[in-house]
């Protein structure tokens, strides 16, 4: 069975630079207002309100451009580490990314939190203005103005999410999963390790998960993503199924995959199979959670 090479180097640099262009006119309207909230500060200024929104413009948009600016070359590095394995490995997609070929996937809990900081903060400046002029309007008799109150709340959630993903990080660090099934196969089983460091096996136990879910994604002005589940199968492991490793808890993964699913596929960034294992259990404080993407493909071993 050889599959379909997806993207190529040439595609890899012009997506890169598409999105360096894109972010470009950002990073400059950051730049721009950053010195003139600057000359103004040294001018001695008269309108503190001017600065602070010149202040939020220059973080805001010179965040996003040079956010993406530097997202668009490390993207081109991993992009391109991945096409490179695609070579060596033509016939076995689940070597195609460099976590997957050595069998050991890092948990999500590192990414979380980095995303959880920079959506919240995104989401903050942009809804910061709000607070100056929305007391006017409600002043005024304009009390429907007082519904933008809603940003400010939802932003203050969403760094509520960022400080528990922090302190998540911080106690737990990044999980991995020693996959000892590669690929794990459909028709088959998926076995492996998730290695934490948890210091005291729970006493409720590790809830234990691996799902099938189809992501899609739609293009156009107003793009947003969606997920659907199409498999699940979750069980919760006592202590008697636990047990201590190097650094923390070990946790055993050992799922059978029924032979009418589908493969791990992200050939159409559009519309992607992603198979996740999921690890999650209550204890003192913040709870511990985890997940990975691992590879699930039909192969010659696939029995029904």
């Amino acid at each position: 069975m050889r599959m379909k090479l997806p993207g190529s180097s040439k595609g890899t640099k012009t997506g890169a630079g598409c999105l360096t262009l894109f972010a470009l006119p950002f990073a400059v309207v950051g730049v721009v207002t950053g010195y003139s909230a600057i000359k103004m500060l040294i001018a001695g200024p008269d309108d503190w309100q001017q600065v602070f929104l010149l202040s939020i413009f220059t973080v805001t948009f010179g965040g996003v451009g040079f956010g993406l600016m530097f997202a668009a070359q490390w993207g081109k590095r991993k992009i391109a580490e991945d096409e490179r394995l695609r070579g060596l490995h033509p016939d076995e997609p689940w070597m195609w990314k460099s976590e997957w070929a050595l069998g050991r996937i890092a948990g999500s809990s590192k990414e979380t939190m980095w995303f959880a900081w920079g959506f919240g903060i995104l989401w903050n400046l942009i809804s910061c203005p709000t607070l100056i002029f929305l007391p006017e309007e409600i002043e005024k008799g304009n009390h429907l103005a007082a519904l933008g109150l809603i940003f400010p709340v939802v932003g203050v959630g969403l760094l509520w999410w960022a400080i528990r993903s922090t302190l998540r990080f911080r106690k737990f660090g990044t999980s991995t999963l020693q996959v000892e099934t590669l690929p794990s196969v459909i028709g088959g089983t998926l076995r492996g390790t998730v290695h934490t460091r948890l210091q005291e096996k729970p006493a409720e136990g590790v809830k234990v998960s691996l799902r099938c879910v189809r992501r899609h994604e739609s293009r156009g002005k107003n793009s947003s993503s969606s997920e659907r589940m199409i498999w699940e199968d979750a069980r919760t492991l006592g202590s008697e199924h636990l047990y201590r490793g190097r650094e923390g808890i070990d946790v055993p993964i050992d799922f059978h995959i029924p032979f009418d699913n589908q493969s791990s596929d992200d050939s159409d960034q559009y519309n992607k199979i992603i198979w996740r294992v999921g690890a999650s259990a209550e204890v003192a404080g913040v709870d511990y959670e985890t997940k990975f993407e691992v590879p699930v493909f039909k192969t010659a071993d696939s029995s029904e």
